[in-house]
């Protein structure tokens, strides 16, 4: 059942509606189940398409629309660290060892590129 549906079955009782707006769907910023997950994958989404626009014109940052990508693939690489560090805090995630997973991961990748 939709939030809406809640709603329009409450009218009347004005404590019931707000008690329902108050509802956050799982995943969400503000929701007790994995709290910033649908966010990562929002933004992770936003990436992609960037990039997907950057593949398109075979690494080139013009797109035929003749904007510049680089400003939107820097801002939406912003979104996901701070969607990832929203989420490591509101679900209470082990940053201790998220942040030595990614030096981990930096150093080999580091060490794939120098092959």
């Amino acid at each position: 059942m939709r939030i809406e549906d809640l709603i329009e079955a409450a009218a009347g009782e004005p404590e019931a509606v707000r008690a329902i707006k108050d509802i956050k769907p799982d995943y969400t910023l503000g929701c007790p189940v994995w709290p910033g997950l649908a966010k990562v994958i929002e933004e992770s989404g936003e990436f992609q398409r960037i990039a997907g626009k950057i593949m398109a014109v075979y690494g080139e940052t013009d797109y035929f629309d003749g904007s510049d990508l680089v400003r939107p693939l820097e801002e939406e690489l912003a979104d996901i660290v701070a969607a990832t560090a929203f989420m490591v805090q509101a679900a209470g995630l082990d940053s201790e060892f998220i942040n030595n997973r990614a030096e981990q991961k930096l150093s080999q990748f580091i060490e794939w590129s120098n092959k």
